[in-house]
């Protein structure tokens, strides 16, 4: 349905992969887009914005039916977009508190879409391969340095402890056989640099040093 210009709010850890859905969930809707990066992640949109307007001039289409916004970091534009009158749909990745701001501009008659940070829990309670499931839960912690909203950030284990392969394992041996996995995947000369990636703010360098201050070795 033409409803207005659409809206795409980019992500800076998956800037294009996040976005390419409702981009083009707008375009081949009749809604024209205005794609805002993230101001650390712009050179893979707008790589992708240039592509998509090359195909559009090709098919006989105005090229400017979709368009980069850049910004910077000291001087962000995404609001003043966002509450614009003419645009009418909004899609957003990105972090719960300004997931929440964007939804509260459905009061003004837009239609938001929000993909916003998730919880994974994970139930441990028993394994008939212990080494390749250790090994498996590594990974998912690990790839892209957990910073995913998909890796998984609680890991629930009974307090007696689990069933592997036919043998008891108590509730510490368990946490040590993770934090064995993790540390074997990260100091892996060829798994651990195509599965951890660089850590994305600072911010996320000060929590894991609150982490420390407050847990010591235990980090």
């Amino acid at each position: 349905v033409p409803k207005g210009i659409g809206l795409a709010i980019g992500v800076s850890t998956f800037p294009v992969w996040n976005s390419v859905a409702g981009v083009f969930g707008s375009l081949v809707t009749g809604n024209p887009v205005i794609w805002k990066p993230h101001p650390r992640a712009i050179l893979p949109v707008a790589i992708e914005v240039a592509e998509i307007q090359k195909t559009l001039a090709e098919q006989g289409y105005d090229p400017n039916l979709i368009q980069l916004a850049p910004d910077e970091p000291q001087n962000q534009i995404t609001k003043e977009l966002a509450e614009h009158r003419d645009v009418q749909l909004i899609d957003f990745t990105g972090s719960r508190e300004f997931g929440d701001y964007v939804e509260s501009l459905e009061q003004q008659g837009k239609t938001t879409f929000t993909e916003k940070s998730g919880v994974n829990p994970m139930i441990l309670h028993s394994m008939n391969n212990a080494s390749e499931s250790f090994q498996n839960i590594a990974f998912c912690l690990s790839l892209y340095s957990g910073q995913m909203c998909t890796a998984p950030q609680n890991i629930y284990v009974p307090e007696n402890g689990i069933t592997a392969d036919g043998e008891h394992l108590s509730f510490d041996a368990v946490a040590d056989k993770l934090a064995e996995s993790v540390k074997g995947l990260a100091e892996h000369p060829k798994m651990g640099p195509g599965t951890l990636g660089a850590v994305q703010t600072q911010q996320t360098v000060n929590r894991i040093q609150e982490l420390r201050d407050q847990l010591g070795d235990r980090v």
